[in-house]
C-alpha cells in the first residue's frame, strides 16, 4: 500500500478535496474520532482553533492510502495501516479523520491527524517522516503477499525517462537520390515560363524558392535543405534574373525556413488531431457507461444500507425480548441468567456487524471489479492512442533535421499536456456520486 503524507494547513480547503463527490464516484466519512464535533468540517476548524494556542503553522498531518490497482483491500486492511502509520509517526491517540474516495473502479482513503498535543500545547515533532512511511509500505507489500513497485525496490527505478544516451540520438534524415532533386528542379524550371508559375510547382514538389544567404537565386525544400538553382539547373545567374526578377525580391533562406516550419507544424497539428478523433469516440462512449455503472452501484449500496437496518432492527427487538419482565426478570437477575442473556445479546450484536461489514466489503469489491473493466478497456484505447502517436512522431523526426524537430516539439508537447489532463479527468470523472459504506 503506498503511503503518501504531507504537513499542511488551510482545513476548509483540504474539506472540499475530501468531500469533493464531483471527482470521485464515491465518497465516505469512514471515521471522525477524538473530536467534539462530528463532521469533517467541525473537526478541521477545532484542530485549527487549538493550535492558534501554538506556535505550529501547519497542525494537519494528511497521508494518502493507496493499496495496488489489481488487489482487494478491505476496510480492516486500510484501518490497520493507519494505525501502524500512526504508531510510526508518534500520533497515538491523536484526533484523526479517514475518508475513503472510490474512482476507476478503484478503492483509496485519507487519513488526517491532528498534530497539536493538547496536553503539552505543542506540535508534535514530524521528523523523517516520508522514509517512515516509505518503509512501511514495503512492510504492508510484504505483509500482504503484493508484487512491490519498482520504485519501493529501488529508488533509481522511479525517473521513467531513464534512458541510455544512445537511445535518445536523433535519427537520421531519410536521404534522397540526387537524380530525382534535379529531374523535380528542372522540370519545374522548363514548364513554368513566370515566376509564379515556378514558384507553385517547387512548392507542389515540397520546394521553396529563395535568395542565397550570400547571392544567387535557391530553393530550399521542406527539410530545410538548400539548393542552388545554379548549379542543380546549370542555369546561368542572369537566366534566372530574367525569370525569376532581382533576388533582393524573394524572401531569405531564413524566413523561408521558418514559412516552411510553420506549415510543418501546422501540418503535424491536423495529424495528431485526427489521431484524437479516431479514439475519442470511444473513450466518451466508455466514459459514459462509466458513469452509468456510478449511478448504479451508487442505488445498490443504499439499498444495501437500507436492508441492514431493517435487519439490524428486527435482531434488536428479538435480543430484547430474551429478557423477562416481572418477578420472572428478578429471579434471572439473582440467578445470574440476565447478564448470560446480555453477554449472548452482546455477542450476537458483534457478530452481525461484522456479517454486515463483511457484506458490505464484498458488494465494493465487486463493484470495483465492474468498473476497473471499464478502466481497463479505456486505458487501453488510451495507451494505443499515446503509441500511435510516439510511432508518427519517431516517423517524422527521422525525416527532419533538429531545427525543425524543435518547431514541432511544442505540437507534440501539447498533446502530452491534453493527454495529461485526459488522464487527469479519467481519474477523477465528470461527475461523482457520493454513498457511505
Amino acid at each position: 500500500m503506498i503511503l503518501k503524507a504531507s504537513q499542511r494547513s488551510h482545513g476548509a480547503q483540504l474539506t472540499a478535496h475530501l468531500l469533493n463527490e464531483r471527482d470521485n464516484d464515491l465518497v465516505e466519512v469512514h471515521e471522525v474520532s477524538g473530536f467534539l464535533s462530528n463532521d469533517v468540517a467541525g473537526a478541521f476548524a477545532e484542530i485549527e482553533a487549538v493550535s492558534k494556542g501554538t506556535r505550529c503553522q501547519q497542525p494537519l498531518f494528511s497521508m494518502s492510502l493507496s493499496p495496488p490497482p489489481n488487489e482487494r483491500a478491505s476496510v480492516k486492511d486500510f484501518e490497520e495501516a493507519a494505525n501502524r502509520a500512526e504508531a510510526a509517526l508518534k500520533l497515538q491517540g491523536q484526533p484523526r479523520v479517514m475518508v475513503f474516495h472510490e474512482k476507476d473502479g478503484r478503492c483509496h482513503a485519507h487519513c488526517v491527524w491532528s498534530r497539536i498535543d493538547t496536553q503539552q500545547m505543542k506540535a508534535i515533532n514530524m521528523a523523517h517522516y516520508k522514509h517512515k512511511l516509505t518503509e512501511l509500505s514495503r512492510e504492508l507489500y510484504l505483509d500482504h503477499g503484493w508484487r512491490m513497485p519498482n520504485g519501493l525496490i529501488d529508488r533509481s527505478q522511479r525517473n521513467p525517462l531513464n534512458f541510455t544516451l544512445e537511445e535518445w540520438q536523433q535519427a537520421k534524415r531519410l536521404g534522397q537520390s540526387p537524380k530525382a532533386i534535379k529531374a523535380a528542379l528542372k522540370e519545374s524550371w522548363a514548364n513554368n515560363p513566370t515566376v509564379k508559375g515556378f514558384t507553385q510547382a517547387l512548392e507542389r514538389q515540397g520546394y521553396y524558392l529563395a535568395k542565397g544567404d550570400r547571392r544567387g537565386y535557391v530553393a530550399v525544400d521542406w527539410q530545410g535543405e538548400v539548393y542552388s538553382l545554379t548549379r542543380w539547373l546549370n542555369v546561368k545567374t542572369n537566366d534566372l534574373k530574367t525569370k525569376l526578377g532581382e533576388r533582393d525580391q524573394l524572401p531569405s533562406v531564413k524566413d523561408t525556413t521558418q514559412r516552411i516550419n510553420a506549415k510543418l507544424t501546422d501540418s503535424v497539428h491536423k495529424h495528431l488531431a485526427a489521431l484524437q478523433q479516431q479514439y475519442q469516440p470511444r473513450i466518451d462512449h466508455l466514459t459514459q457507461e462509466r458513469k452509468h455503472l456510478a449511478k448504479q452501484h451508487q442505488a445498490e449500496r443504499a439499498e444495501q444500507k437500507q436492508r441492514q437496518q431493517q435487519r439490524w432492527e428486527q435482531d434488536s427487538q428479538r435480543r430484547q425480548q430474551r429478557f423477562a419482565k416481572g418477578m420472572k426478570g428478578l429471579w434471572h437477575r439473582f440467578t445470574g441468567k440476565h447478564r448470560d442473556t446480555i453477554q449472548r445479546n452482546e455477542q450476537e450484536a458483534l457478530a452481525a456487524l461484522q456479517r454486515d461489514q463483511q457484506e458490505r466489503d464484498e458488494l465494493i469489491f465487486a463493484q470495483l471489479q465492474e468498473r476497473q473493466a471499464v478502466q481497463h478497456e479505456i486505458n487501453q484505447i488510451d495507451q494505443q492512442q499515446q503509441a500511435d502517436t510516439q510511432q508518427f512522431k519517431e516517423q517524422l523526426y527521422r525525416q527532419i533535421n533538429e531545427t525543425q524537430q524543435h518547431s514541432v516539439k511544442d505540437a507534440f508537447d501539447q498533446v502530452d499536456q491534453r493527454h495529461q489532463e485526459r488522464q487527469q479527468q479519467l481519474q477523477t470523472g465528470d461527475r461523482g456520486f457520493g454513498l457511505e459504506r
